[in-house]
């Protein structure tokens, strides 16, 4: 029997709130994960009137994620079956690897109080994979940074939707997101993308 794992909450309180200023904590609406998707804008709102960080900051987001990508090109095909260009791929080998077990494995490895631990690092490069895979396949959807990094999300200005994909890998390695499937996840959201979340 597989192990259990803790609630995605309890993995983001573990691993990721220690990380907030007392400013950054206060300004979220949330005390744990985001939604999977959430309305933050009106329709046809763009992305630039809804960032809240400076040109500077936004800089600093972007690069951050883009050094979280280099990582994932680095560091994946150590222990899975990809190569080439991230793409959708790169997700679903990913999500195979990782089961229970494998979880289970990684949190019990990982020190929770040091910012580089595995756990942090992997979370934090499949929520740049997922991002950067749907922007691939959705049109028209952008990066909406914000600070700290992991809070940035995926945003489709036609409907006014932020798309959390950081909160998306958080849930990932927890009791409610384990078992989701992240290929037909990305493919669902694509497909309301197109559809103008009409469901």
């Amino acid at each position: 029997m597989p192990p259990q794992l803790p609630e995605c909450d309890e993995v983001f309180k573990e691993f990721f709130d220690r990380w907030y200023s007392e400013d950054d904590r206060q300004r979220r609406r949330y005390t744990g994960t985001r939604p999977d998707a959430e309305t933050w804008g009106r329709p046809g709102s763009s992305v630039e009137t809804l960032c809240e960080l400076t040109d500077a900051g936004q800089r600093e987001v972007a690069a951050q994620i883009d050094k979280m990508l280099e990582s994932t090109a680095g560091d994946w095909p150590a222990f899975l079956n990809v190569s080439g260009d991230i793409d959708i791929a790169w997700v679903d080998e990913f999500d195979k690897h990782f089961d229970a077990a494998a979880v289970h494995a990684l949190m019990n490895r990982s020190e929770p109080s040091e910012f580089s631990n595995e756990f942090l690092v992997l979370a934090c490069e499949f929520g740049a994979t997922l991002g950067h895979t749907l922007l691939s396949l959705a049109e028209g959807t952008a990066w909406l940074f914000d600070w700290p990094y992991w809070e940035s999300a995926v945003y489709d200005p036609a409907s006014g939707y932020r798309i959390n994909v950081f909160h998306w890998a958080i849930k990932k390695f927890s009791d409610y997101g384990i078992e989701d499937g992240y290929r037909a996840k990305l493919l669902k959201c694509v497909e309301l993308v197109r559809e103008g979340w009409s469901e």
